[in-house]
């Protein structure tokens, strides 16, 4: 049985909300617009790279949190405003991503931005009817709590250790600007 929010938020109907949460939809434009924005945010090459690594790491482990739960769409039960995803519910990976990005700039000026862009992220999963408001919540907790982990394990890496990734990808850089000029 799918919560009363769910069902209110899926079955609202505005033009402007339904563009851009079809944008959002769309796996390839979704991929492009969190790795640019990660890409954005990133003060380095090397925190670019941290970036990264969390997007990915958030991206499968919320695919194997779906694996275990085996938790059906609301799609599957209701109207939906797109085709019914094949594969299950519980959590969102758009959630879990949005809010990985949104864990990482906690501490900037502009971190409501990020929050307010990925409550709508969020928002818009539930209003395709593809995500229910649970599927959605543990996106948000999840993205958060991997972001704060990976945080932790990156400020426990020795600087020597660190200084050495950052001459590494920074050599990769340059090889492939030597590659393609």
């Amino acid at each position: 049985m799918l919560d009363q929010i769910t069902l209110w938020i899926s079955n609202l109907n505005l033009l402007p909300i339904t563009i851009i949460a079809l944008l959002i939809d769309n796996d390839f434009f979704y991929l492009i617009f969190m790795l640019s924005l990660a890409f954005a945010i990133g003060r380095t090459w090397s925190e670019r790279a941290k970036l990264y690594v969390i997007l990915l790491f958030s991206y499968l482990i919320a695919y194997a949190i779906k694996l275990i739960v085996a938790q059906s769409r609301p799609c599957d039960f209701i109207a939906s405003k797109v085709a019914c995803p094949s594969s299950y519910s519980f959590p969102s990976e758009h959630s879990t991503i949005a809010f990985s990005l949104t864990a990482w700039v906690k501490d900037r000026n502009y971190w409501w931005i990020f929050l307010v862009l990925s409550s709508f992220i969020a928002f818009t999963r539930v209003y395709l009817a593809v995500h229910s408001t649970t599927d959605v919540m543990a996106g948000m907790v999840f993205g958060t709590l991997i972001t704060l982990l990976f945080i932790k394990i990156f400020q426990s890496i020795p600087i020597r250790l660190e200084e050495r990734f950052n001459e590494l990808i920074e050599s990769v850089i340059l090889k492939i600007r030597k590659t393609f000029s």
